[in-house]
């Protein structure tokens, strides 16, 4: 539990907190579950976070658009997640809309980055699969080359760069507001990222012979049309002693959502097709406790793999 006298020596998270709840209202059952559940390692990595974003932003009135960008990102999810519910399918059913639609359009530089960054640590789901994703930490060494494939936001290369030892790490995404904005998000983290290379690809160019020791896949197979695709492409690519996190949305909608899972047990089936479970992580986004008779409930999903 945080205790009030505990926030107050983290000022960018105080003030973060006070601006969304006092702007969006449907923050507050997050904001409580926060209080009620974390601890003082949330509100580091929270300060830490919103510092490097800060910095990123470089003017307030930037830093203060971010903020108003996350409360778009969140009230936009529910708008989709109440049209799923109605009708049964995500927004979009081709990658070529979403592409137009998002990755190759300046929504992406206006709101979304921001939005999704900050879901790290404004969502409580989020962040629990990144402190997951931190507690494997000793699945590299020093020898390991790496995969980060989207890149996104950059918040798995940086947590690679903070937390992980790796030879090398390419950080992949087919948006180039998505590579400019990881570049000035590790630009911005004053970690020593020098072994990180950001590129504009798609993973489907990358050749099976060059293998990666560990691959982080966060937030893909929901945004492909095939997922067998994708996962046989991510399958070829890992070292047979590799290992691969992967994290998926189950009946969660978002505006470039394609693949719908009913429940975790149609992603898993499709996961182990392929792959090898070793540990998996199901948070329902309602806070509650994962039954595994739950259908048709929005969940984050994540897992760590090895190949069959």
């Amino acid at each position: 539990m945080i205790a009030e006298a505990q926030i107050q020596k983290y000022p960018l998270t105080k003030n973060v907190f006070e601006y969304i709840n006092k702007n969006y209202s449907l923050f507050s059952k997050a904001c409580g579950y926060i209080l009620g559940s974390f601890d003082d390692k949330y509100l580091s990595l929270c300060e830490d976070i919103l510092s490097i974003l800060q910095r990123k932003c470089q003017t307030e009135t930037n830093f203060l658009n971010s903020q108003k960008a996350f409360i778009r990102y969140s009230h936009e999810y529910l708008l989709l997640q109440s049209k799923l519910l109605r009708d049964g399918r995500y927004l979009y059913s081709s990658f070529e809309e979403v592409n137009q639609n998002l990755y190759q359009n300046k929504k992406m530089q206006e709101y979304y980055l921001d939005g999704l960054l900050l879901s790290q640590i404004l969502w409580p789901n989020h962040y629990k699969i990144g402190q997951y994703f931190i507690s494997w930490h000793n699945l590299t060494d020093l020898s390991s080359v790496v995969l980060d494939v989207p890149s996104g936001t950059g918040i798995y290369s940086y947590f690679m760069a903070r937390y992980f030892k790796f030879r090398e790490l390419s950080s992949l995404d087919i948006s180039p507001y998505a590579k400019l904005y990881t570049e000035g998000f590790l630009r911005s983290c004053l970690l020593d990222t020098g072994k990180i290379t950001v590129k504009r690809d798609d993973i489907y160019n990358l050749k099976e012979k060059q293998g990666f020791d560990f691959i982080v896949c966060g937030e893909l197979l929901e945004h492909v049309e095939d997922p067998d695709e994708l996962l046989k492409k991510l399958s070829c690519l890992l070292k047979n002693r590799g290992k691969l996190f992967l994290t998926t949305a189950v009946y969660a909608a978002a505006i470039d959502h394609l693949c719908l899972f009913n429940n975790v047990n149609e992603a898993r089936k499709l996961i182990t097709k392929y792959f090898r479970l070793n540990s998996e992580l199901i948070l329902p986004i309602s806070l509650e406790k994962y039954q595994p008779q739950m259908d048709k409930v929005p969940l984050n999903y994540a897992c760590i793999l090895s190949r069959n």
